[in-house]
């Protein structure tokens, strides 16, 4: 049985992700109330188990807390999920340890914003949605395109050649760069045009 749940305490690299994992978690971790799975969690007096931040929540002071048993913890490590990124194509499923490498180091499905025209796409594509003119390679559903395909188009670009203004102080460095190298592109495609434009109205006076 799978079902997409949470975990805290295990490490920043699963930490509140949304994980759909195969198999059901030892009951002494999973929180009664918000049903995240917790290291450590509290006992209470019905014998269920609760997260801190539940805990707390139902008693202005948190009981002391509990030692987990090592072989809970590793127990929950070996189960098996699908990748993070799985709602952006990715296929991979392994263990909860496998995912931390594969997640950080292998897993190519991890998605940006572009810059140009703020839609979302796969960031190994994103070359190919410019060169499409931000016409390709747009995730707008679960199914990832995939490498060389074309998922679909995105909706027209502004007559100026940019889609919305970039804020240039939130953009991580690369995409800074990426972003003012393709608004002096369209600068002087504009620049272009409106020379075009002034001297296809001196043509036509001349011709009058």
């Amino acid at each position: 049985m799978s079902r997409s749940v949470r975990l805290s305490g295990f490490s920043e690299d699963v930490d509140w992700r949304p994980l759909v994992l195969f198999g059901e978690p030892p009951a002494e971790l999973v929180c009664v109330f918000c049903g995240v799975i917790s290291v450590p969690t509290l006992p209470l007096s019905s014998g269920k188990h609760a997260c801190r931040v539940c805990r707390a929540q139902i008693s202005r002071t948190v009981c002391s807390q509990q030692d987990v048993p090592v072989d809970e913890v590793e127990k929950v490590m070996k189960m098996k999920s699908s990748c993070i990124n799985a709602v952006s194509g990715c296929e991979f499923n392994g263990t909860l340890t496998e995912q931390e490498f594969h997640y950080s180091d292998s897993c190519g499905y991890h998605t940006t914003s572009c810059p140009r025209c703020s839609k979302v796409v796969l960031h190994k594509n994103l070359w190919k949605h410019f060169s499409s003119q931000c016409e390709d390679y747009v995730q707008l559903s679960a199914s990832a395109s995939k490498e060389g395909g074309r998922e679909c188009a995105v909706g027209s670009v502004a007559s100026n050649g940019v889609a919305s203004e970039v804020c240039e102080a939130s953009l991580h460095p690369q995409q800074a760069l990426i972003s003012s190298y393709m608004k002096r592109c369209f600068a002087g495609v504009d620049a272009n045009n409106k020379k075009l434009n002034a001297a296809l109205v001196q043509l036509a006076k001349i011709s009058m």
